[in-house]
């Protein structure tokens, strides 16, 4: 079960308050934080652009995400490449069932990854450029 909070909603799920102090929701069921998704992604958006969007934060094994509600019903991952997903979808990630990286390559985005040769070959063109320019200023 996902441990989850959110930010800009009331105690009850039904207003949109603008507050960024989070209120700790603690582990709920899948059944639970479904229902949360869907009272959250109808909420109207803050009107002042200050105010925190109504927000739900799942804690995973995996890392820590941010889901901002949109008004049409939808969710705004901000760890996501898409722009929106649905209520379910991301009730599927928050779950452990797909990940971001699983979801964004089924709607056409990868991530880039640096590997570590590339890392490696970078510092040494890096050192090599230095290198250059010392070795230039010495000479002239």
């Amino acid at each position: 079960m996902p441990i989850i909070e959110t930010q800009g909603v009331s105690e009850d799920y039904s207003t949109a308050t603008g507050i960024f102090e989070p209120i700790e929701r603690g582990n709920v069921t899948k059944h639970k934080l479904l229902e949360i998704l869907k009272k959250v992604s109808v909420l109207q958006q803050p009107v002042a652009d200050n105010d925190c969007p109504p927000t739900v934060n799942a804690m995973l094994s995996e890392g820590y995400y941010t889901c901002f509600a949109a008004a049409d019903g939808r969710i705004d991952c901000t760890d996501s490449q898409t722009e929106t997903m649905s209520v379910s979808d991301a009730l599927s990630i928050i779950c452990g069932e797909q990940s971001l990286e699983e979801y964004d390559a089924l709607h056409g985005y990868t991530r880039i990854k640096a590997n570590k040769s590339f890392g490696v070959a970078f510092v040494a063109a890096f050192i090599a450029a230095i290198a250059g320019v010392v070795i230039y200023k010495f000479i002239t």
